[in-house]
Protein backbone atom coordinates (compact mmCIF):
# COMPACT_ATOMS: atom_id res chain seq x y z
CA UNK A 1 0.00 0.00 0.00
CA UNK A 2 1.35 3.42 -1.00
CA UNK A 3 1.59 6.04 1.75
CA UNK A 4 0.51 9.62 0.92
CA UNK A 5 2.56 12.25 2.73
CA UNK A 6 0.80 15.28 1.23
CA UNK A 7 -2.83 14.89 0.18
CA UNK A 8 -4.36 16.86 -2.71
CA UNK A 9 -8.16 17.27 -2.81
CA UNK A 10 -10.00 19.00 -5.66
CA UNK A 11 -13.61 20.14 -5.48
CA UNK A 12 -15.22 20.59 -8.90
CA UNK A 13 -18.24 22.91 -9.03
CA UNK A 14 -20.24 24.63 -11.75
CA UNK A 15 -19.51 28.06 -10.24
CA UNK A 16 -18.36 29.09 -6.79
CA UNK A 17 -21.08 31.51 -5.80
CA UNK A 18 -22.73 32.43 -2.52
CA UNK A 19 -24.85 29.58 -1.22
CA UNK A 20 -25.12 26.56 1.01
CA UNK A 21 -23.07 24.35 -1.29
CA UNK A 22 -20.15 26.75 -1.11
CA UNK A 23 -20.41 27.02 2.66
CA UNK A 24 -20.44 23.22 3.00
CA UNK A 25 -17.26 22.97 0.91
CA UNK A 26 -15.50 25.66 2.93
CA UNK A 27 -16.52 24.03 6.22
CA UNK A 28 -15.12 20.75 4.95
CA UNK A 29 -11.87 22.44 3.94
CA UNK A 30 -11.58 24.19 7.32
CA UNK A 31 -12.19 20.93 9.15
CA UNK A 32 -9.58 18.95 7.20
CA UNK A 33 -6.99 21.69 6.88
CA UNK A 34 -3.43 20.92 7.95
CA UNK A 35 0.00 21.55 6.45
CA UNK A 36 -0.27 18.12 4.83
CA UNK A 37 -3.43 18.79 2.80
CA UNK A 38 -3.72 20.97 -0.30
CA UNK A 39 -7.14 22.08 -1.51
CA UNK A 40 -8.27 23.09 -4.97
CA UNK A 41 -11.64 24.49 -6.01
CA UNK A 42 -12.15 24.24 -9.76
CA UNK A 43 -15.10 26.20 -11.16
CA UNK A 44 -16.35 25.39 -14.63
CA UNK A 45 -17.66 28.94 -14.98
CA UNK A 46 -17.36 32.31 -13.27
CA UNK A 47 -19.83 33.06 -10.50
CA UNK A 48 -22.72 35.19 -11.71
CA UNK A 49 -22.69 37.89 -9.04
CA UNK A 50 -21.57 37.60 -5.41
CA UNK A 51 -19.21 34.81 -4.41
CA UNK A 52 -17.48 33.52 -1.32
CA UNK A 53 -13.71 33.87 -1.05
CA UNK A 54 -12.26 30.35 -0.81
CA UNK A 55 -9.57 31.49 1.63
CA UNK A 56 -5.77 31.46 1.90
CA UNK A 57 -5.30 27.66 1.99
CA UNK A 58 -7.20 27.09 -1.26
CA UNK A 59 -6.27 27.41 -4.92
CA UNK A 60 -9.28 28.52 -6.97
CA UNK A 61 -9.17 27.89 -10.72
CA UNK A 62 -11.89 29.02 -13.16
CA UNK A 63 -12.03 27.17 -16.49
CA UNK A 64 -14.46 29.55 -18.25
CA UNK A 65 -16.28 26.61 -19.81
CA UNK A 66 -18.75 27.25 -22.62
CA UNK A 67 -22.38 26.02 -22.44
CA UNK A 68 -22.83 22.34 -23.19
CA UNK A 69 -19.96 19.89 -23.27
CA UNK A 70 -16.83 22.00 -23.64
CA UNK A 71 -14.02 19.68 -24.77
CA UNK A 72 -11.43 22.40 -24.22
CA UNK A 73 -12.50 22.84 -20.58
CA UNK A 74 -12.51 19.07 -20.03
CA UNK A 75 -8.97 18.86 -21.40
CA UNK A 76 -7.89 21.75 -19.17
CA UNK A 77 -9.39 20.09 -16.10
CA UNK A 78 -7.65 16.81 -16.89
CA UNK A 79 -4.31 18.61 -17.23
CA UNK A 80 -4.88 20.47 -13.96
CA UNK A 81 -5.59 17.27 -12.03
CA UNK A 82 -2.48 15.59 -13.43
CA UNK A 83 -0.25 18.61 -12.86
CA UNK A 84 -1.28 18.92 -9.20
CA UNK A 85 -1.13 15.18 -8.45
CA UNK A 86 -4.70 15.18 -7.14
CA UNK A 87 -5.70 12.16 -5.05
CA UNK A 88 -9.42 12.90 -4.53
CA UNK A 89 -11.80 14.63 -6.93
CA UNK A 90 -15.08 15.65 -5.34
CA UNK A 91 -17.71 16.93 -7.79
CA UNK A 92 -20.93 18.58 -6.66
CA UNK A 93 -24.38 18.26 -8.22
CA UNK A 94 -25.24 17.22 -11.77
CA UNK A 95 -23.88 20.45 -13.27
CA UNK A 96 -20.29 19.35 -12.52
CA UNK A 97 -20.77 15.58 -12.42
CA UNK A 98 -19.73 14.81 -15.99
CA UNK A 99 -16.60 16.95 -15.97
CA UNK A 100 -15.55 15.93 -12.46
CA UNK A 101 -15.91 12.17 -12.80
CA UNK A 102 -14.77 11.88 -16.44
CA UNK A 103 -11.67 13.99 -15.81
CA UNK A 104 -10.87 12.12 -12.60
CA UNK A 105 -10.80 8.89 -14.57
CA UNK A 106 -8.91 10.35 -17.54
CA UNK A 107 -6.30 11.82 -15.18
CA UNK A 108 -6.08 8.54 -13.23
CA UNK A 109 -7.04 10.20 -9.97
CA UNK A 110 -7.36 7.44 -7.33
CA UNK A 111 -10.71 8.51 -5.86
CA UNK A 112 -13.75 10.18 -7.43
CA UNK A 113 -16.57 11.27 -5.10
CA UNK A 114 -19.79 12.95 -6.19
CA UNK A 115 -22.08 14.94 -3.87
CA UNK A 116 -25.78 15.64 -4.38
CA UNK A 117 -27.04 18.61 -2.37
CA UNK A 118 -30.59 19.26 -3.57
CA UNK A 119 -33.77 17.39 -4.39
CA UNK A 120 -35.06 19.60 -7.22
CA UNK A 121 -33.10 17.85 -9.99
CA UNK A 122 -34.83 14.57 -9.08
CA UNK A 123 -38.36 15.96 -9.48
CA UNK A 124 -40.30 14.15 -12.24
CA UNK A 125 -40.42 17.25 -14.47
CA UNK A 126 -36.61 17.53 -14.32
CA UNK A 127 -35.88 13.95 -15.40
CA UNK A 128 -34.83 13.42 -19.02
CA UNK A 129 -34.09 9.90 -20.20
CA UNK A 130 -30.85 10.79 -22.01
CA UNK A 131 -29.59 12.72 -19.00
CA UNK A 132 -30.59 9.90 -16.67
CA UNK A 133 -28.69 7.35 -18.78
CA UNK A 134 -25.56 9.52 -18.60
CA UNK A 135 -25.98 10.04 -14.84
CA UNK A 136 -26.34 6.30 -14.24
CA UNK A 137 -23.09 5.62 -16.13
CA UNK A 138 -21.22 8.40 -14.33
CA UNK A 139 -22.51 7.28 -10.92
CA UNK A 140 -21.08 3.83 -11.55
CA UNK A 141 -17.74 5.37 -12.46
CA UNK A 142 -17.59 7.20 -9.11
CA UNK A 143 -16.24 5.57 -5.98
CA UNK A 144 -19.07 6.93 -3.87
CA UNK A 145 -22.17 9.13 -4.17
CA UNK A 146 -22.71 11.41 -1.16
CA UNK A 147 -26.25 12.83 -0.73
CA UNK A 148 -26.93 15.26 2.09
CA UNK A 149 -30.08 13.50 3.30
CA UNK A 150 -32.05 10.27 3.11
CA UNK A 151 -34.75 11.45 0.66
CA UNK A 152 -32.08 12.41 -1.88
CA UNK A 153 -30.34 9.09 -1.24
CA UNK A 154 -33.61 7.33 -1.96
CA UNK A 155 -34.00 9.13 -5.27
CA UNK A 156 -30.38 8.32 -6.17
CA UNK A 157 -31.09 4.64 -5.57
CA UNK A 158 -34.29 4.77 -7.61
CA UNK A 159 -33.25 6.98 -10.54
CA UNK A 160 -29.61 5.96 -10.88
CA UNK A 161 -30.14 2.33 -9.90
CA UNK A 162 -27.46 2.23 -7.20
CA UNK A 163 -27.15 -0.10 -4.23
CA UNK A 164 -26.57 0.99 -0.64
CA UNK A 165 -22.85 0.24 -0.85
CA UNK A 166 -22.44 2.96 -3.49
CA UNK A 167 -24.04 5.67 -1.33
CA UNK A 168 -22.96 7.41 1.88
CA UNK A 169 -25.28 10.02 3.38
CA UNK A 170 -23.38 12.83 5.12
CA UNK A 171 -25.59 15.52 6.59
CA UNK A 172 -24.42 19.07 7.09
CA UNK A 173 -22.65 20.20 10.22
CA UNK A 174 -22.10 23.56 11.90
CA UNK A 175 -19.48 25.13 14.14
CA UNK A 176 -21.46 25.29 17.39
CA UNK A 177 -18.93 27.65 18.98
CA UNK A 178 -19.11 30.17 16.14
CA UNK A 179 -22.90 29.84 15.78
CA UNK A 180 -24.22 30.14 19.31
CA UNK A 181 -27.08 31.91 21.13
CA UNK A 182 -26.58 35.53 22.06
CA UNK A 183 -28.39 37.63 24.64
CA UNK A 184 -32.12 37.70 23.86
CA UNK A 185 -33.31 40.64 21.82
CA UNK A 186 -35.42 43.27 23.51
CA UNK A 187 -38.17 45.24 21.86
CA UNK A 188 -41.79 45.22 20.77
CA UNK A 189 -41.02 44.39 17.16
CA UNK A 190 -40.70 40.72 16.13
CA UNK A 191 -37.90 40.32 13.60
CA UNK A 192 -38.25 37.54 11.03
CA UNK A 193 -35.03 36.68 9.24
CA UNK A 194 -33.70 34.59 6.40
CA UNK A 195 -30.23 34.28 4.85
CA UNK A 196 -29.97 32.84 1.37
CA UNK A 197 -29.26 33.20 -2.30
CA UNK A 198 -32.12 35.22 -3.76
CA UNK A 199 -33.16 32.74 -6.43
CA UNK A 200 -36.59 31.49 -7.58
CA UNK A 201 -36.32 28.11 -5.84
CA UNK A 202 -36.05 29.88 -2.47
CA UNK A 203 -39.58 31.33 -2.96
CA UNK A 204 -39.08 34.60 -1.11
CA UNK A 205 -42.18 36.24 -2.65
CA UNK A 206 -44.20 33.92 -0.40
CA UNK A 207 -42.39 35.26 2.67
CA UNK A 208 -42.76 38.92 1.60
CA UNK A 209 -46.50 38.44 1.06
CA UNK A 210 -46.89 36.61 4.37
CA UNK A 211 -45.25 39.37 6.44
CA UNK A 212 -47.21 42.07 4.61
CA UNK A 213 -50.40 40.13 5.40
CA UNK A 214 -49.42 39.75 9.07
CA UNK A 215 -48.88 43.46 9.50
CA UNK A 216 -52.15 44.31 7.73
CA UNK A 217 -53.96 42.05 10.20
CA UNK A 218 -52.13 43.68 13.14
CA UNK A 219 -53.17 47.16 12.01
CA UNK A 220 -49.83 48.56 13.21
CA UNK A 221 -46.67 46.94 11.81
CA UNK A 222 -45.50 44.50 14.48
CA UNK A 223 -43.27 42.28 12.35
CA UNK A 224 -40.06 43.26 10.56
CA UNK A 225 -38.62 41.09 7.78
CA UNK A 226 -34.89 41.00 7.00
CA UNK A 227 -33.78 38.93 3.99
CA UNK A 228 -29.98 38.77 3.82
CA UNK A 229 -28.50 37.76 0.48
CA UNK A 230 -27.99 38.58 -3.16
CA UNK A 231 -29.22 37.06 -6.39
CA UNK A 232 -31.41 37.31 -9.45
CA UNK A 233 -34.63 37.82 -7.46
CA UNK A 234 -33.59 41.00 -5.62
CA UNK A 235 -35.26 43.48 -7.97
CA UNK A 236 -38.44 41.41 -8.13
CA UNK A 237 -38.62 41.19 -4.33
CA UNK A 238 -37.99 44.90 -3.89
CA UNK A 239 -40.73 45.69 -6.43
CA UNK A 240 -43.13 43.34 -4.64
CA UNK A 241 -42.44 45.01 -1.28
CA UNK A 242 -43.22 48.39 -2.89
CA UNK A 243 -46.38 47.05 -4.51
CA UNK A 244 -47.59 45.76 -1.13
CA UNK A 245 -46.69 49.01 0.66
CA UNK A 246 -44.30 47.06 2.86
CA UNK A 247 -40.99 48.88 2.39
CA UNK A 248 -41.14 50.37 5.89
CA UNK A 249 -40.81 46.92 7.47
CA UNK A 250 -38.97 44.81 4.88
CA UNK A 251 -35.19 45.09 4.41
CA UNK A 252 -32.76 43.63 1.87
CA UNK A 253 -29.30 44.40 3.31
CA UNK A 254 -27.40 42.35 0.70
CA UNK A 255 -24.99 39.43 0.90
CA UNK A 256 -22.86 38.77 3.96
CA UNK A 257 -19.53 37.08 4.67
CA UNK A 258 -20.46 36.79 8.34
CA UNK A 259 -23.89 35.16 8.74
CA UNK A 260 -23.12 34.54 12.40
CA UNK A 261 -23.52 38.31 12.96
CA UNK A 262 -27.15 38.24 11.80
CA UNK A 263 -28.88 35.44 13.70
CA UNK A 264 -28.79 37.32 17.01
CA UNK A 265 -30.86 40.07 15.36
CA UNK A 266 -33.71 37.67 14.54
CA UNK A 267 -36.56 36.30 16.65
CA UNK A 268 -37.72 33.71 14.08
CA UNK A 269 -35.89 32.10 11.17
CA UNK A 270 -37.76 31.17 7.97
CA UNK A 271 -36.96 28.88 5.06
CA UNK A 272 -39.74 28.88 2.47
CA UNK A 273 -37.97 27.03 -0.37
CA UNK A 274 -39.89 24.98 -2.92
CA UNK A 275 -37.22 22.29 -2.49
CA UNK A 276 -34.29 21.74 -0.12
CA UNK A 277 -31.48 19.32 0.51
CA UNK A 278 -30.43 20.19 4.05
CA UNK A 279 -30.34 23.94 4.61
CA UNK A 280 -27.08 25.19 6.08
CA UNK A 281 -28.68 28.42 7.26
CA UNK A 282 -31.51 26.59 9.04
CA UNK A 283 -28.82 24.58 10.83
CA UNK A 284 -26.93 27.77 11.74
CA UNK A 285 -30.12 29.44 12.98
CA UNK A 286 -30.93 26.42 15.14
CA UNK A 287 -27.39 26.44 16.58
CA UNK A 288 -28.02 30.09 17.50
CA UNK A 289 -31.14 29.10 19.44
CA UNK A 290 -33.77 30.31 16.99
CA UNK A 291 -37.14 28.71 16.25
CA UNK A 292 -37.71 27.82 12.60
CA UNK A 293 -40.69 28.15 10.29
CA UNK A 294 -40.21 25.98 7.20
CA UNK A 295 -42.02 24.92 4.05
CA UNK A 296 -43.38 21.40 4.27
CA UNK A 297 -40.95 19.69 1.90
CA UNK A 298 -38.98 16.46 2.21
CA UNK A 299 -35.65 18.21 2.73
CA UNK A 300 -37.04 19.75 5.93
CA UNK A 301 -39.24 16.89 7.15
CA UNK A 302 -36.37 14.40 7.06
CA UNK A 303 -34.53 16.03 9.97
CA UNK A 304 -36.86 18.58 11.60
CA UNK A 305 -39.70 17.56 13.91
CA UNK A 306 -42.99 19.45 13.81
CA UNK A 307 -43.49 21.51 16.96
CA UNK A 308 -40.11 20.58 18.42
CA UNK A 309 -37.75 22.18 15.89
CA UNK A 310 -40.02 23.91 13.40
CA UNK A 311 -43.51 24.97 12.47
CA UNK A 312 -44.29 23.74 8.96
CA UNK A 313 -46.56 25.39 6.42
CA UNK A 314 -47.77 24.20 2.99
CA UNK A 315 -45.26 25.37 0.39
CA UNK A 316 -46.16 28.60 -1.44
CA UNK A 317 -49.16 29.51 0.71
CA UNK A 318 -48.56 33.01 2.18
CA UNK A 319 -51.64 32.90 4.42
CA UNK A 320 -50.51 29.59 5.95
CA UNK A 321 -47.01 31.00 6.45
CA UNK A 322 -48.46 34.09 8.13
CA UNK A 323 -50.46 31.86 10.48
CA UNK A 324 -47.36 29.79 11.30
CA UNK A 325 -45.41 32.93 12.16
CA UNK A 326 -48.24 34.32 14.29
CA UNK A 327 -48.43 31.04 16.24
CA UNK A 328 -44.96 31.54 17.71
CA UNK A 329 -45.44 33.61 20.83
CA UNK A 330 -42.47 34.39 23.07
CA UNK A 331 -42.67 31.22 25.23
CA UNK A 332 -42.90 29.04 22.11
CA UNK A 333 -39.95 30.83 20.55
CA UNK A 334 -37.83 30.29 23.68
CA UNK A 335 -38.83 26.63 24.01
CA UNK A 336 -38.23 25.69 20.36
CA UNK A 337 -35.03 27.73 20.21
CA UNK A 338 -33.55 25.92 23.22
CA UNK A 339 -34.53 22.54 21.76
CA UNK A 340 -32.92 23.46 18.46
CA UNK A 341 -29.63 24.42 20.05
CA UNK A 342 -29.50 21.10 21.94
CA UNK A 343 -30.31 19.07 18.82
CA UNK A 344 -27.59 20.70 16.75
CA UNK A 345 -24.93 20.30 19.44
CA UNK A 346 -25.85 16.64 19.91
CA UNK A 347 -26.24 15.58 16.27
CA UNK A 348 -25.04 18.15 13.74
CA UNK A 349 -21.79 19.61 15.00
CA UNK A 350 -18.87 20.42 12.75
CA UNK A 351 -16.88 17.66 14.48
CA UNK A 352 -19.45 15.02 13.47
CA UNK A 353 -19.52 16.31 9.88
CA UNK A 354 -15.73 16.30 9.52
CA UNK A 355 -15.33 12.88 11.14
CA UNK A 356 -17.73 11.40 8.57
CA UNK A 357 -15.67 12.79 5.68
CA UNK A 358 -12.39 11.65 7.23
CA UNK A 359 -13.75 8.11 7.43
CA UNK A 360 -15.08 8.22 3.88
CA UNK A 361 -11.92 9.61 2.27
CA UNK A 362 -9.66 7.26 4.24
CA UNK A 363 -11.78 4.22 3.33
CA UNK A 364 -11.90 5.08 -0.39
CA UNK A 365 -8.17 5.79 -0.60
CA UNK A 366 -7.42 2.48 1.13
CA UNK A 367 -9.65 0.64 -1.35
CA UNK A 368 -7.44 2.06 -4.13
CA UNK A 369 -4.20 1.06 -2.39
CA UNK A 370 -3.33 4.35 -0.66
CA UNK A 371 -2.76 5.06 3.02
CA UNK A 372 -3.34 8.52 4.48
CA UNK A 373 -3.84 9.51 8.12
CA UNK A 374 -5.69 12.74 8.80
CA UNK A 375 -4.20 14.76 11.63
CA UNK A 376 -6.44 14.94 14.69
Amino acid sequence: MQTIDELNIAHVVFAFGYGGLERRILRLIDGLATDRVNFHIISLRDSDGAFLEPGPRVTHEVLHAQPGIDVRAIAALRRYLRAHDVHIVHSHNWVSMLEGIVCARLARVPVAVHGEHGASRFLPEQLRWRRTVVQRLLARAADRIVPVNDPIAGRVREVWGLGDNAITVIQNGVDVAKFAPTEARRGEEIVIGSISRLEPIKNFPCLVRAVALLNRECGTPRYRLVIVGAGSELERLDALARELGATDFIEFPGATDAPEDWYGKFDIYVNCSFSEGMSNTVLEAMACGLPVVASDVAGHRTWLDEGENAVFFPSDEPAALAAALASLDEPARRRIGATNRTKVVDRYSQATFIAAYRRLYTELLAARGYRYHFDD
